[in-house]
């Protein structure tokens, strides 16, 4: 799911679960900065409970208005985060983090290692998945991603790209032929003609919302970019709703959680974060986003349909094909990117 200040959506959403108990004489809600529907309910009313600590989640509609609003009140008014590798980095370099281990939060035993930087102490990792493309299977058939960069005339109007510099611009890279996270000038200067050329076939920059009204779901749009764990949902809307790892690969990532260190509540946090990694917590995220579960543990408390699902587990064979985003690109560089994906957003 995310990631720097491109499109700002200003939309906030509370989430608010009233207290029942007390923790160190205090019932104050632990505000958590996240993704819309990004947590399962059930985890947070089971921690109001045990600890009688409510949790009112503000919601952001992009990794970019997250990373303003932190920005803006300097890591101050939220108690947690849950963000990008990327903006995790940056966070931790402004000193936002309160770095943690395994006195503090035991349940980290039970993160696979493939998720753990020692040099990031100040992120948990919590929920991963792949970015690829999200399509009507009664309307069209993908394999690549010259499906969507290089359109037939019938998809004029009926593609939506996803409001994401790096990912879209990566994408058209691998459509090209070249690396998702390539540097070279030249390739994204034809990466910027590729855009040029496939507006007029976009019918709108935005996401695929999880809404029977959503246009993948009336056929108002035909394809999309989209994360994998919105498809078992969306299908509960439309069955001809589908997911693919292009041929010439797609992105995986992964989000953190961490406490900001200047948040009031640190104490609460802490425990909060230890509380979702109880695997069978961990397993109820993962069943409620769609999204698998870094905690490793959380395995033994998922039904087989989730653990044999390949768009949420995938395959060693998928993996192969999967990019990690580049965080490390110069100011010139991402200049470029922000340069051809503005082809699509001119008026």
């Amino acid at each position: 799911m995310k990631k720097k200040a491109y499109y700002l959506f200003m939309f906030v959403c509370f989430v608010s679960f009233c207290p029942s108990g007390a923790f160190s004489g205090s019932a104050k809600s632990l505000i958590l900065l996240n993704w819309a529907n990004y947590i399962s309910p059930q985890v947070l009313e089971s921690f109001e409970k045990e600890y009688g600590i409510p949790v009112s989640v503000v919601a952001y509609e992009s990794g970019d208005e997250r990373d303003v609003r932190i920005m803006e009140v300097q890591g101050r008014g939220f108690d947690l985060v849950v963000g990008s590798s990327g903006s995790f980095k940056v966070f931790q370099q402004l000193e936002f983090l309160e770095e943690l281990d395994e006195t503090q939060v035991p349940n980290l035993k039970h993160i696979h290692p493939k998720w753990i930087d020692p040099k990031q102490p100040g992120r948990v990792p919590y929920l991963w998945g792949t970015t690829g493309v999200i399509y009507r299977k009664d309307l069209i058939q993908i394999e690549s991603w010259k499906d969507l960069y290089l359109p037939r005339d019938e998809l004029k109007g009926r593609l939506l790209i996803l409001p994401e510099v790096r990912l879209t611009v990566g994408f058209g890279l691998l459509a090209l032929g070249y690396a998702f996270n390539s540097t070279n000038v030249e390739q994204l200067g034809e990466v910027k003609q590729l855009l040029a050329d496939l507006r007029p076939h976009v019918r709108h920059v935005g996401d695929i919302f999880n809404s029977p009204t959503d246009g993948i779901v009336t056929g108002e749009t035909w394809v999309g970019i989209g994360y994998n764990g919105q498809v078992p949902i969306l299908q509960k809307f439309n069955p001809n709703i589908a997911y693919k790892l292009p041929k010439e690969g797609a992105q995986a990532w992964i989000d953190f959680i961490g406490v900001l260190r200047r948040s009031e509540q640190k104490e609460k946090a802490i425990a909060f974060i230890n509380f979702i990694n109880e695997p069978e917590n961990a397993a109820t995220n993962t069943q409620f986003t769609g999204f698998a579960s870094a905690n490793q543990a959380a395995a033994a408390f998922l039904p087989p349909e989730i653990l044999n699902d390949s768009s949420i587990y995938i395959s060693e064979k998928d993996w192969n094909k999967l990019n990690i985003l580049d965080e490390s690109h110069d100011a010139v560089t991402r200049s470029h990117y922000f340069a051809a994906f503005s082809q699509l957003t001119k008026k």
